[in-house]
């Protein structure tokens, strides 16, 4: 490695470059986004060019930017013909991939990822028992699939029930339980809630072909509980996919002479995905087929 001082050999190009090369190409496992990128390692017998040294900023800059919406260009120098490529700018470079690195799973910010529906159900039908909600993502490949997180992807959930403007009553006591859970985002390695409700650290990296509970809110009504809604993902008969259930379980028994009502309206239960695309970063999306009985 160089020092203050020191010429910057190929072996610190490279070593700046591999970490690029993770987060933006193939990688393995939580690295990689599968793009195309410009660097490339350098023989050890030879020196970076200014060409070398601009492609390698270029990859870094584009990363950068997918994650965070901004073109950080003015924090690496460009190379010229009489840039002198010091142990500054090495460390400058350096620290620029593992922060890159560090960031790589981050979901991108408006501008750096679109929106698109995957299944957009409603039901009409009076219930009082269990329903299920149940969608079956396809990527092209495994790679695929894991590109589409690794680089930030979330897949999104809603549900909701109209207020009838009643209180006290089990319509109410869904519409409040799907209102307050908010949206449910299951990524590479959690599902969270942006209101309440059980999350979990499982997302797309802990999944296995048996189902696993992600999320799930339970009612806030007393006389209603144990109803709940709860999310299970597992992969299907290729790793390549991902099926979710999503259950709306009205399991609330009143016993005795008690009348167990029933859950009436339109309830809507939606799934979406966001995902990195533009010049920067982009992935593809998941085909679906989904059900709501």
């Amino acid at each position: 490695m160089a020092g203050v001082g020191t010429n910057i050999t190929a072996a610190d190009y490279n070593a700046i470059q591999t970490k690029i090369s993770d987060v933006m190409a193939t990688g393995a496992g939580n690295y990689g986004y599968g793009q195309a990128i410009n660097s490339s390692q350098v023989s050890t017998s030879l020196i970076a060019t200014v060409t070398q040294w601009n492609n390698l900023r270029a990859d870094l800059l584009r990363a950068r930017q997918h994650q965070t919406g901004v073109d950080e260009s003015t924090n690496l120098t460009a190379a010229t013909t009489s840039t002198k490529i010091s142990e500054t700018i090495r460390t400058q470079y350096d620290t620029f991939a593992n922060t890159v690195a560090t960031n790589r799973n981050v979901v991108p910010p408006t501008g750096q990822g679109s929106r698109l529906s995957l299944s957009a159900l409603t039901r009409t039908t009076a219930w009082n028992t269990l329903i299920t909600h149940t969608i079956t993502l396809t990527f092209a490949s495994l790679n695929a699939a894991r590109w589409y997180f690794n680089a930030g992807g979330v897949i999104e959930f809603t549900a909701s029930l109209p207020d009838d403007g009643t209180t006290a009553t089990k319509n109410n006591s869904w519409y409040l339980l799907l209102r307050n859970m908010g949206k449910i985002s299951f990524v590479l390695a959690s599902t969270f809630a942006s209101g309440s409700g059980t999350g979990s650290n499982i997302g797309y990296s802990s999944l296995t072909s048996t189902d696993q509970l992600v999320f799930q809110k339970t009612t806030e009504a007393p006389t209603y509980n144990p109803n709940a809604y709860r999310i299970y993902a597992r992969t299907g008969s290729s790793t390549a996919q991902i099926i979710f259930t999503i259950q709306f379980n009205d399991s609330y028994a009143p016993g005795g002479y008690g009348i167990d009502e029933n859950v009436t309206g339109v309830i809507s239960s939606t799934v979406e995905g966001y995902y990195a695309s533009g010049t920067n970063v982009s992935v593809t999306a998941p085909s679906a087929t989904a059900s709501f009985p």
